[in-house]
């Protein structure tokens, strides 16, 4: 019995030798914090608890990669239930916006602004957001060139799918009506006489699709592939333009298509009025037209697309996603964006190799980035300068720590003094990623006082919020903190 009782307290000290050596092996705080200030601006209590439920790291990065909504956003939600980007589908944006447009439209930018900011700073699922932010500013598109009226939608994509296939990221940025709208593909016609007038090729959007949105500029294509690219985007037009056909006068019509409420209404419009030559309603709303597209098969980087109306348009991307300029240009965006410019050839190779072999997948090439050495490394390295979006919603969350601010207009003006307006960069490559193209001096005395607005007592609308801050610093030490080296940089 003796012998028995002593095997038992020594199996029972095993084992709790055993759990302290586990949690031993586990992440420490410094780890994590720097993990949540790596991916998603900034530690938060609650962001805390959520990671150290994992032991390691690595293993919240992969639940977050595996899932875009493990944690839920519908206290988020709640505060947009109003906002009229939430109670107007994309017809009904355009029935109100083309006529009863205001002035400007800054309730809507506003709307689209607080959305996109309250999703950063409260949102768990931290991996999510910031792919949506790379996406959008991939795929980018101007706020105050009509595409804000559909934006919800448009970034939407990217919130729903940031992991996954490149190739679907790309057919549904390239036919949403915000793209199609502000790079002009609206104006893309087959030659042909419309109203009296010859109209043609607009290649602005087959350009930028090639540059900027999958091969690079020194990609491999040239202008012929840019010509037939744009043959194959003819006849595809945003929602607005649903009139652009139709030899009729149009004010007979307008009553019946400005009372429809829903995608499945305005096809059934489009089937009974056949004179408007609309051939199908896309699911985001968009339109395509084949009165509009040009015949015949194309021929993309040395391989033909046989001619098939608006499916050619898939067909072409499943070309240029294998090409491996595409492989190379968006595995080397990713990396600048999480780790800067200081690129490790091998890990490159590897993400590279991961796209080719995966037809695009984007999942398994972030895995490979976000659980490489490269990026641990990183972690406790802070010498990429953060862009003005990074260090106002860094600073923010930080600072607010899980509390929600009532009042945005700081952080707004401070992003347009500092050029890097949400929804706002007016050319199409959208904000550079490059960490040394923001830094200067005024900056950084922009980040300074910015800094000193965050430790104020009516800082974001409220009272001592900033006093809440994740690290309890007193209102001194934590100044000294946000204007240092290791927070200015990342």
């Amino acid at each position: 019995m003796k012998i028995k009782t002593t095997a038992l307290i020594f199996s029972s000290l095993l084992a709790l030798n055993s759990a302290f050596a586990n949690e031993s092996s586990c992440d420490s705080k410094t780890t994590r914090d720097a993990v949540l200030t790596k991916i998603g601006y900034a530690p938060t209590n609650k962001s805390y608890t959520e990671i150290s439920k994992y032991c390691k790291w690595q293993d919240w990065v992969k639940a977050q990669l595996k899932n875009p909504k493990l944690y839920d956003d519908s206290l988020i939600e709640k505060d947009f239930v109003d906002f009229e980007i939430n109670k107007k589908n994309n017809l009904q944006m355009m029935q109100k916006y083309l006529v009863e447009a205001p002035p400007t439209e800054t309730p809507l930018q506003n709307e689209v602004f607080t959305r996109r900011l309250n999703y950063a700073l409260y949102s768990e699922n931290r991996l999510r957001e910031m792919m949506v932010w790379f996406w959008f500013n991939h795929f980018n598109v101007y706020g105050d060139s009509g595409a804000i009226r559909y934006i919800k939608s448009y970034e939407e994509i990217f919130r729903k799918n940031p992991f996954g296939n490149f190739k679907d990221l790309l057919f549904q940025a390239s036919t949403h009506s915000s793209m199609l709208i502000y790079l002009d593909n609206d104006l893309n016609n087959k030659k042909m006489k419309l109203d009296g007038k010859d109209v043609g090729l607009n290649d602005n959007q087959a350009r930028e699709l090639f540059e900027l949105h999958s091969m690079g500029v020194d990609g491999g294509y040239n202008e012929k592939d840019i010509q037939e690219l744009a043959k194959i985007l003819t006849g595809f037009k945003s929602i607005q333009k649903y009139e652009y056909f139709l030899d009729y006068d149009f004010n007979k019509y307008q009553k019946e298509l400005y009372s429809l409420k829903n995608i499945n209404e305005l096809k059934s419009f489009f089937k009974k009025h056949k004179e408007f030559n609309v051939t199908k309603v896309k699911d985001n709303y968009s339109l395509y037209f084949d009165i509009g597209h040009s015949e015949g098969d194309k021929i993309i980087l040395g391989q033909t697309v046989k001619y098939n109306k608006d499916q050619e348009i898939k067909d072409a991307i499943d070309i240029i996603i294998k090409h491996p300029s595409t492989a190379k240009f968006i595995s080397k965006k990713l990396y600048t964006y999480f780790l800067g410019t200081d690129y490790n050839e091998e890990l490159l190779s590897k993400m590279e190799t991961t796209f080719k072999n995966s037809n695009g997948e984007i999942k398994p090439v972030l895995e490979i980035l976000l659980t490489s050495k490269d990026f641990e490394n990183n972690l406790y390295i802070n010498k990429n300068f953060k862009n003005p979006f990074e260090y106002i919603i860094s600073t923010t969350k930080l600072s607010i720590n899980n509390q929600k601010i009532s009042d945005n207009t700081d952080i707004r003006n401070i992003l347009y003094n500092l050029s890097f307006g949400i929804y706002w960069k007016i050319t199409p490559e959208g904000y550079s990623l490059e960490p040394s193209k923001y830094e200067s001096s005024n900056a950084l005395h922009q980040y300074i006082n910015f800094a000193d607005f965050a430790i104020s007592d009516k800082s974001f609308g409220e009272h001592q919020i900033a006093r809440h801050n994740y690290y309890q610093m007193n209102r001194n030490n934590y100044f000294k903190f946000l204007i240092s080296p290791n927070w200015i940089n990342r």
